[in-house]
């Protein structure tokens, strides 16, 4: 049953998604997030937790893109940064997600509440020096529902862009974050997954399309933002061009 943020959510978006499509048309790309960099890597559940079931749901291969949110053209002040997360049981990668993929997105955004200053409180030079959140909650079948938080494990120390140092992280084997959840309105987060990204991906982003309602893994979109989004992405997809090229790509081997 729809809830009630769910139905204002999906009131906005409606209302929304026609501005978005069009801001995408004349963009030619994402109206948010219109480049990034995608990598494949691999999760390894962390065991003990009182998430551990729901890490192992999430399969083993990983595809993420890395992008900030406003600018384009290697401008990098005054930004929201995002990594987008497709979660994979099989060994390879598909431009396009099945049945069983999970979708999780994230940005430097600790809630809605806070969405007006993340472009002042993001270190939007360094992809790890930052918190990623998804926002908005999830329900788990069976279980409460939960907010999540990705954290890079380390500060790789490289010089040049954003760009660059992310590439040399994933090039020295440094690009490594930890999915954690906690019960909403709760405090203390439950570290779930280990995530290394271990090569640039060549799956082509224009076909890729994230959807925060693709939820294999049984993580479940919910509320107000979610509500937004499953609106208004498909309205910024449908402006974008689709090249329709069947790609699979293997995972790295470990």
């Amino acid at each position: 049953m729809t809830g009630l943020r769910e139905q204002v959510g999906n009131t906005i978006g409606g209302l929304w998604s026609p501005i978005v499509n069009r801001i995408s048309h004349l963009r030619h790309a994402r109206m948010f997030h219109p480049e990034g960099l995608l990598f494949s890597g691999e999760l390894e559940v962390i065991a003990g937790g009182p998430y551990e079931q729901l890490a192992s749901q999430l399969g083993r291969t990983v595809l993420a893109r890395l992008s900030g949110a406003l600018r384009r053209g290697g401008r990098e002040s005054l930004d929201v940064l995002g990594i987008g997360l497709r979660m994979h049981r099989g060994h390879k990668l598909k431009v396009h997600a099945i049945a069983t993929d999970q979708d999780l997105l994230f940005a430097t955004i600790r809630s809605p509440f806070t969405m007006g200053l993340a472009p002042f409180t993001t270190s939007s030079h360094d992809f790890f020096a930052n918190r990623y959140y998804a926002v908005s909650p999830f329900a788990l079948e069976g279980m409460h529902r939960v907010e999540l938080r990705l954290s890079p494990l380390m500060r790789p120390e490289h010089e040049g862009s954003r760009a660059d140092k992310l590439r040399a992280a994933v090039a020295a084997g440094e690009a490594q974050f930890e999915l954690a959840a906690r019960k909403t309105l709760h405090f203390g987060w439950e570290p779930m997954a280990k995530i290394t990204l271990t090569k640039e991906s060549e799956l082509d982003q224009e076909t890729l399309r994230f959807d925060p309602y693709q939820n294999g893994a049984g993580i479940v979109p919910v509320g107000v933002i979610n509500a937004i989004r499953k609106r208004v992405y498909p309205a910024s997809q449908a402006a974008r061009p689709d090249h329709g090229t069947p790609q699979v790509e293997p995972l790295a081997a470990s």
